[in-house]
């Protein structure tokens, strides 16, 4: 009897860490099993911590040193019409049982919902919202610097008249 229960309990912590993933979720366990994990900025409809017009926005997520839930990110960028690259620090922690995960940098945060499984497993559909004004921004990116999946991810999720900017 003890053996079937041990059984019956395994079974179901199996199912709960199943219903438990999430995409998010996934996101940050594939940063901490791979160390780091580089996206790039595709399209856009709005910014949040980064300048509006920023360009060639990518973002190192590195889990080293780090708890399973946190990450540390070294976003780099130009400005349209310039040459300079500008670099931002930000932290990443995602809150499990809310399915987001909290991105900060100089004094700013906003929360950052993935939206969708991540297309062909490398392009990736993210909500952000400015904690400080409740406003949505829509981006994509890809893991991949030529876009090549967040363009078939923008052609799935956003029909023409389509607002998401391209923005390599």
């Amino acid at each position: 009897m003890s053996t079937r229960y041990a059984h019956v309990v395994s079974l179901i912590a199996a199912i709960a860490a199943v219903v438990g993933a999430t995409d998010l979720g996934d996101f940050f366990q594939r940063i901490h099993d791979e160390g780091s994990v580089t996206t790039y900025q595709c399209y856009r409809n709005g910014t949040t911590l980064e300048p509006p017009s920023s360009r060639n926005f990518t973002v190192l997520w590195r889990s080293e040193g780090q708890r399973y839930n946190r990450a540390q990110c070294t976003c780099t960028y130009v400005l349209e019409g310039d040459t300079e690259e500008h670099t931002i620090e930000v932290s990443a922690r995602y809150r499990r049982g809310k399915d987001y995960a909290i991105i900060s940098a100089q004094g700013a945060s906003a929360y950052l919902h993935q939206l969708l499984p991540p297309y062909q497993g490398e392009g990736y559909y993210f909500e952000e919202e400015v904690s400080s004004n409740g406003v949505p921004v829509f981006k994509i990116y890809d893991t991949d610097e030529t876009c090549t999946n967040a363009k078939a991810l923008r052609d799935q999720v956003c029909p023409e008249p389509c607002d998401l900017e391209y923005v390599r």
